[in-house]
């Protein structure tokens, strides 16, 4: 079996997962889905539908899918019914010939129940699980990769949950521009629907994807049913989807498609405004909604609307969790407290929520307590990600004051483990011991660290060293399914723009990412697409290679192994960079022809 690829050839056929040309993959779906988006918005619906089912057949997208659902996605180690789980390279390739023999209507036949499972949710309820076999969840995605570029062209830009490119920031950030500003529509209606994944009208959803070709596949698993695990008798859904299904939050945001029109609100500006006559504005994620209004009785007015909305779609708010109060008094939303300070000069603040803080202080205490006998170098690397997480979470909002409180409980908790350690010891010996100065700090030898090997040290990160970065939210219709050149160099820079976010205080990997545009030179997609990174070194250390920028290379962990396999060497990987910087300097600075 060959296992060698040109990896600059525009064609390439591959005989095993090794030798799969990505980059060519990535621009076969990305081209097709931007053909159905384009047609969608040019209500050319049998074209729509043409271009839906060959990328329902194209093996580009199963590709994409089995790397995604296998590789990628947070549940690539959780089994469904079946038990089985896709872990090496010839699985996958085993796993791509299987679905490649299949025929659609095989899809629907295969179709098997989900395992349903419960986790806990932070008020003491469990969440149900539906977790699907990964035969269904591959063909559910490359079902999704053919749904989604139609409804993007269609969803509201108030909606921001499931949905690519949109995140919880940006819909902070929708937040703030509507309110902070105009001053005012300060009455808000805070609501969340009652088990939205669980109670969504099946008929009427499968009514609204009309004559989409891959509809009876998606009511097959809509019916599938699901096992209480370990439990293997088998009940019936007469409605809902299961959330842990790859389609699932799609279906979700289709069936909930439709709340601005109905609150007879329309958005002009590209910020996230209404001006106008606009009676509501609206910001959306998932099932937790927030709408604003001028008065308390246009909340009630809205929430009676709405409320009569979602019953048509066998929805209903949870009692618990709807409320009609002024900005002035505040609200929870995706982990942040949005309230408006003052009287006078009223200022919007958004902030961590006092409930996460506290949460969050509990996890990390608990951390430190499980590891009071371990090594100083386990508790670091086991604190270190989830310093960057949380802080890379909430760094866009005001949260100097709450990350000064942390580093200080950190400091005491690290104190407490180290005198733990030595009892007997003096203070002065125990903060030479684990507390110092890190190089190229004139300041702070407070810092406690673990010693890796002799001279080498890693410091426990400190969430002051996280700065307060504001974010810019996303424009209402840009989609990156729209592969105009317009739209395409918006995405490019603001995909560049999820440095920040991603490697927070880590300053040597964000400078050699920069270098590479944040792209993957093998596969030529974003570095930012949840999968794993790895650092490869362009020239291998046992040949002399060094530690340095112009030596090292940030890859997609599939991509990387890719490398490996394939013996891919340092004047091959060279020339991917260098035409990787030279094409994108042309895209992001175009020289202008001389006249």
């Amino acid at each position: 079996m060959c296992n060698t690829i040109d990896l600059n050839s525009s064609m390439a056929i591959a005989t095993s997962w090794e030798s799969i040309h990505w980059k060519k993959m990535n621009a076969t779906v990305t081209k097709l889905r931007g053909k159905i988006y384009k047609a969608k918005k040019r209500n050319k619906i049998k074209l729509v539908r043409r271009f839906q089912d060959r990328l329902l057949r194209s093996k580009a997208n199963i590709l994409l899918s089995i790397r995604k659902v296998t590789s990628i996605n947070v549940g690539k180690r959780t089994p469904g019914l079946d038990k089985i789980l896709i872990k090496t390279n010839k699985e996958r390739w085993e796993l791509f010939n299987d679905i490649c023999q299949l025929k659609r209507s095989d899809w629907t036949s295969i179709a098997k129940p989900t395992k349903r499972i419960y986790i806990p949710k932070p008020n003491g309820k469990l969440r149900p699980l539906g977790i699907p076999s990964i035969m269904d969840r591959v063909i559910q995605n490359i079902v999704k990769n053919a749904l989604e570029p139609e409804w993007e062209a269609l969803f509201e830009s108030c909606s921001y949950g499931f949905r690519p490119s949109r995140s919880c920031h940006d819909a902070l950030t929708r937040i703030f521009n509507i309110t902070a500003r105009q001053k005012t529509r300060l009455w808000v209606l805070d609501a969340d629907i009652k088990g939205c994944f669980d109670n969504i009208d099946h008929n009427l959803l499968l009514e609204t994807l009309d004559d989409f070709p891959a509809k009876e596949v998606i009511k097959a698993w809509l019916k599938a049913g699901y096992c209480e695990f370990p439990s293997e008798e088998i009940f019936e859904t007469s409605q809902g989807t299961p959330q842990g299904g790859v389609i699932s939050p799609l279906l979700a945001n289709i069936a909930l498609h439709g709340m601005e029109k109905v609150l007879g609100i329309k958005t002009v500006s590209t910020t996230g405004h209404n001006y106008g006559s606009n009676k509501f504005s609206l910001v959306r994620y998932a099932d937790d909604f927030i709408v604003f209004a001028r008065t308390k009785e246009e909340c009630e007015e809205a929430k009676r609307v709405l409320d009569e909305w979602l019953k048509k779609r066998g929805l209903e708010f949870a009692p618990e969790k709807v409320s009609i109060r002024h900005l002035s008094e505040g609200i929870k939303f995706l982990g942040c407290s949005v309230r408006l300070y003052g009287k006078t000069n009223p200022t919007l603040l958004i902030k961590p929520h006092p409930e996460k803080v506290k949460a969050f202080r509990a996890r990390l205490r608990e951390i430190w307590l499980k590891k009071k006998g371990r090594a100083p170098l386990e508790v670091v690397t086991e604190l270190n990600p989830i310093i960057r997480g949380w802080a890379n979470y909430y760094n866009p909002f005001v949260s100097s004051e709450v990350f000064a409180g942390l580093d200080h409980f950190m400091w005491h908790r690290a104190w407490r483990y180290a005198k733990r350690r030595h009892p007997n010891k003096s203070h002065k010996w125990i903060a030479k011991k684990y507390f110092g100065r890190e190089i190229g700090s004139s300041r702070d030898k407070w810092r406690f660290y673990a010693e890796v090997n002799k001279g080498s040290r890693i410091f426990l990160i400190k969430f002051s060293n996280f700065k307060i970065r504001r974010h810019v939210g996303v424009k209402n219709l840009m989609c990156p399914d729209d592969l105009s050149k317009k739209s395409q160099m918006y995405w490019e820079k603001r995909n560049a723009n999820k440095q920040y976010r991603k490697w927070g205080a880590y300053e040597s990997r964000l400078k050699l990412s920069k270098k590479q545009y944040h792209i993957c030179p093998i596969c030529m997609e974003s570095l930012y697409n949840d999968e794993e990174l790895h650092v490869h070194h362009i020239k291998a250390k046992k040949d002399g290679g060094k530690d340095t920028y112009g030596n090292l290379v940030i890859l997609h962990e599939l991509c990387h192994r890719q490398i490996h396999s394939l013996k891919i060497g340092e004047k091959e990987l060279r020339d991917l960079l260098y035409k990787l910087r030279k094409n994108m300097k042309n895209k992001l600075f175009p020289v202008e022809p001389i006249e």
